[in-house]
Order: structure tokens, then C-alpha cells, then sequence
């Protein structure tokens, strides 16, 4: 998996541009975004080259399945190729705060095309209970950029949700685990079917493309045989740094986190 926090190698890549129509992560801007409806919300400088970049529509290379490439990638993995005809859908999920455009964006890049839907779940208050204020409202400026822009793909249907309930004994992490099941709830509204995939992260990780990819083909163990959901989880396993790859402030963090829909 990737970790986006504090890293911001986008702005790198981009800082040097002298013209929009190079090609950045595959992708050839047109016209400076006259052929296409921008929204960039409080982004400024390379965030918003970003974000221009992640909204503008292209096709999706590998939608289409390929039984040799897929074959390929579930080897790459570990994994089996068993012969799948149709990709199993992907359902992601994350909350939403003061999350950087940067990673936000980067995040899009690395997943457009890949989810049906994709729900956000924001809460007025934080884990110790302290007021802040609403930054994805409705018809915000900052809503628009994840819901109307396109960034996360041209068929991703992606929702906003809101939590609002002040409970004094939900705090920290039981507070964030009460959020993420207002996510839960928001696929089985969707329509999540026994074969869908339910993808639970930070707005600031994502798994690989490839990684995805193949979790929506190959025969995957915790999805197949997960005894009765006993065992139904891919997790990810990701080292945390601060500062600089040589400064390990923890071990394994085991997040984001895959299900099957069934469970």
C-alpha cells in the first residue's frame, strides 16, 4: 500500500511544468481545461495542477480484461487467475477532514476507474469532541471537487455523508470506528452484492492499481475460502515515517483494509 501523508512527491514531479499539455501520470491535459468543467475548491499552486490533472477525463487502459495480462498480475501477487470473466466491483470508503488536496488527488490518480462507488463520511466534531466546522457541506466548493469533478472516474458514483452524533463516551478510535460503520451502511444501501469488495481506508492511502486489479480477478484466498467470514480480510501492512525513509517512528500499521461482500 501507499501512505501519502507527508508525502508529497506530486509536488515534485509537477513543480517543474512549463506547459499543461506535457504529459504527467499518463495523462494529456487539453486545452488548458476549456473542454472540460474544473473545480478546485481552496487548491492553489501545484495542488491545483492536481487536482486538473486527476479531473480530466481519459480512458481506463485496463478496464477491459486481458487473461494473459491478468494472468500476469495474479502471479505478480502471489495469486491464481481463476478464469474470471467480469471484474468484482470495488465499494471504497474513507472519512473526510482537513485532508490535503495532494493526497486526495493522488489518491484519484492512482484509483480512477476502479471504484462504483465511493462514500465519505465527515463528522462535525473531532475524536476528543472539539467543534469543526463542516468542510464538505453540500454545494460547497470543496463537495464539488469530490463529487461532481470526475476525478475518481467517469461511472464512480461518489457520496458525502455527514456524522453528527455528540456522544461523550465515543472518543478517539471509537468515535472513527462509528463513522466507518455509517460507510458499512451507506453500500448496503448501494446495493453491495455477496461479490463486491469492500474497501476501507484514509483519504490519505490507497492500495497499488495493480494491487486492486487484481483483487477484482484472481482467486483470493480470504474471499474464497474465508470459513464462513471468520477470515473474510486482506489488510495491508505498512510502515509509518517521519520526516525521512530513515526515520521509522513505527513498525506495521495494518491498514487500509479489504472485505468481501458477503461479510
Amino acid at each position: 500500500s501507499i501512505s501519502l501523508t507527508n508525502i508529497f512527491y506530486s509536488t515534485t514531479i509537477i513543480s517543474g511544468l512549463k506547459d499543461t499539455k506535457e504529459r504527467i501520470f499518463g495523462v494529456l491535459l487539453i486545452d488548458n481545461g476549456k473542454n472540460h468543467n474544473y473545480f478546485y475548491a481552496d487548491a492553489t499552486n501545484s495542488s491545483r495542477l492536481l487536482l486538473q490533472i486527476a479531473q480530466t477525463p481519459r480512458p481506463i487502459p485496463d478496464d477491459v480484461i486481458n487473461i494473459t495480462m491478468e494472468q500476469q498480475r495474479c502471479r505478480r501477487h502471489g495469486l491464481q487467475y481463476g478464469n474470471r470473466t467480469t471484474r468484482r466491483r470495488i465499494f471504497w470508503g474513507s472519512l473526510l477532514a482537513d485532508d490535503s488536496w495532494h493526497a486526495i488527488g493522488s489518491v484519484a490518480l492512482e484509483t480512477y476507474g476502479i471504484f462504483d462507488l465511493a462514500v465519505f463520511v465527515e463528522s462535525n466534531l473531532t475524536q476528543s469532541l472539539y467543534h469543526r466546522d463542516i468542510r464538505f457541506f453540500p454545494g460547497s466548493e470543496a463537495w464539488d471537487v469530490v463529487t461532481k469533478s470526475g476525478m475518481f472516474g467517469p461511472t464512480t458514483k461518489v457520496i458525502v455523508d455527514y456524522y453528527y452524533k455528540k456522544d461523550p463516551n465515543l472518543r478517539g478510535l471509537e468515535r472513527e470506528h462509528a463513522q466507518r460503520a455509517l460507510i458499512i451502511d451507506r453500500w448496503k444501501q448501494e446495493g453491495m452484492t455477496k461479490d463486491d469488495i469492500g474497501y476501507i481506508s484514509d483519504a490519505d492511502e490507497t492500495f497499488t492499481r495493480d494491487f486492486l486489479r487484481a483483487m477484482q480477478v484472481c482467486l483470493v484466498p480470504e474471499f474464497e475460502f474465508h470459513n464462513h467470514c471468520e477470515l473474510p480480510l486482506v489488510r495491508a501492512h505498512s510502515a509509518t515515517f517521519e520526516g525521512s525513509f530513515k526515520c521509522l517512528t513505527s513498525k506495521w500499521k495494518r491498514t487500509p483494509s479489504l472485505v468481501i461482500g458477503e461479510c
